[in-house]
């Protein structure tokens, strides 16, 4: 009965939540190659990696952030775009953080395995790609920066929340959810109790993010329609004081936010990055 169940708020939240462009909008030769990485499921993942362009069109901060082949961001996207239609995010992300991006994407986006986008394989999605980073990649997980945008903060914040996870560098959540049901409606008249089972429903990132050690920084839209500011708003005040960062909120919505805000968000990256690294480095002095 409980699988029965599982199969069909599946199947309603694969027609919810997921809007892939179909077909792939991108060829093997995206970033220079695609390649590909498998769940514990066994469905196939198509990834690339995208290094930063000195040259590009893409903006980045004035005093760069210093370039660390050894360093990385694993990205996640959101519900509407895959690796191709997002693309030049990706570059923009590279270029902000002056480092490699490993983009990625979820099942039935792409040129991933077809089927049922859901929850549970976005999560083995994200599992696969950050063991690849830290196994095959051979990079230390306090040199990984987590990166999601709008449903992509959901496997992004699952992710940092894993105990495999907790020392990751820091977690980038941008245009954040909640959970499901905080994306739909408003939900100061529901009683606390029965809000916590609906956030249970889909996507309870709210309930994740209480599990992160590692500094997050939240940035949303103040004139999002699409994923409203509350969201973002929930999140940072779930965070536990290790993780706690100062969030940015600026004036802009869902889908213009990276370019409306470009240069305030490249900055606040910056500041987050250096911060990381200090917080580590006092953690390091009081644990000698």
């Amino acid at each position: 009965m409980g699988n029965v169940t599982s199969t069909a708020l599946d199947n309603v939240m694969n027609k919810i939540a997921f809007k892939p462009p179909f077909p792939a909008t991108y060829a093997h030769n995206l970033f220079g190659k695609v390649r590909y990485t498998h769940t514990i499921s066994g469905q196939k993942i198509a990834f690339a990696i995208v290094k930063p362009d000195p040259v590009s069109m893409f903006p980045t901060n004035e005093e760069k952030l210093e370039y660390n082949e050894d360093s990385i961001a694993i990205m996640s996207h959101g519900n509407a775009v895959d690796i191709g239609s997002d693309r030049e995010t990706a570059q923009w992300l590279a270029n902000s953080l002056n480092r490699r991006v490993i983009v990625y994407d979820y099942v039935n986006y792409g040129l991933s395995s077809i089927g049922l986008t859901t929850e549970k394989n976005m999560h083995e999605a994200i599992e696969a790609i950050y063991n690849l980073v830290v196994h095959d990649m051979e990079i230390k997980p306090e040199n990984v920066i987590l990166y999601g945008k709008s449903i992509g903060t959901a496997p992004t914040i699952y992710m940092a929340s894993q105990t495999f996870a907790q020392n990751v560098e820091g977690v980038i959540l941008m245009s954040p959810l909640a959970s499901g049901i905080r994306t739909v409606m408003h939900t100061q008249w529901i009683q606390k109790n029965v809000l916590q089972q609906l956030d249970k429903v889909f996507c309870p990132s709210i309930l994740y993010i209480k599990n992160i050690s590692r500094p997050v920084l939240i940035i949303h839209g103040i004139e999002d329609d699409v994923i409203e500011i509350e969201n973002g708003r929930f999140l940072h005040n779930s965070l536990s004081s290790l993780a706690t960062h100062p969030p940015l909120w600026v004036h802009a919505k869902h889908n213009d936010i990276e370019i409306k805000c470009s240069s305030t968000i490249v900055q606040a990256f910056q500041s987050f990055v250096l911060s990381c690294s200090q917080t580590r480095q006092n953690s390091s002095k009081k644990s000698f």
